[in-house]
């Protein structure tokens, strides 16, 4: 880019019409050197600032990545957790339907040995007020049978006698 350069009225040249004037020739060329001069560095500014600006832009441009990429590993962190929540509830609900599927068995065992032994106690009743003549009969030897095998289901459920 070339610049024109004004001289000052006061200058030889502007006096003389643009006379010969070595030395005032050599004063313009210094001038003209030195405006040129100053455009490079000017130049050099600006290309600086422009490479600066672009550097600035970059990491501006950048900057937004960074955070993206911060965001996603936060919403990553919050779904890693959320999982693993869920994959601790969803053990608990496990463990927790195998106690209860244990204990609804141990208590209906409960129930029913609860429902047995009136039946268990009528036995024994019957027994104590049979006639001597009926104790000796065939039918009866069975229902004594069937009253020790239930005797045994309860031993082997854990019923124990109660001593009195």
């Amino acid at each position: 880019m070339e610049k024109e350069t004004t001289q000052p009225a006061d200058s030889p040249e502007s006096k003389d019409g643009g006379g010969a004037d070595p030395q005032g020739a050599q004063a313009g060329e210094a001038q003209t050197g030195e405006a040129q001069t100053g455009e490079a560095q000017t130049g050099e500014a600006q290309t600086d600032e422009g490479q600066t600006g672009e550097a600035q832009t970059g990491e501006a441009q950048e900057l937004p990545i960074e955070e993206r990429l911060k965001k996603a590993e936060e919403e990553t962190q919050r779904y890693l957790d959320n999982w693993r929540r869920a994959e601790a509830d969803l053990q608990n609900v496990k463990r927790r339907a195998e106690q209860d599927r244990t204990e609804s068995a141990r208590y209906a065992g409960a129930s029913l040995i609860i429902n047995i032994l009136p039946i268990v106690d009528d036995f024994e009743r019957a027994f104590q007020s049979l006639d001597s003549h009926v104790a000796g009969m065939t039918w009866f030897d069975g229902v004594r049978l069937i009253y020790r095998k239930l005797l045994a289901l309860l031993e082997s459920a854990g019923v124990q006698p109660i001593k009195t």
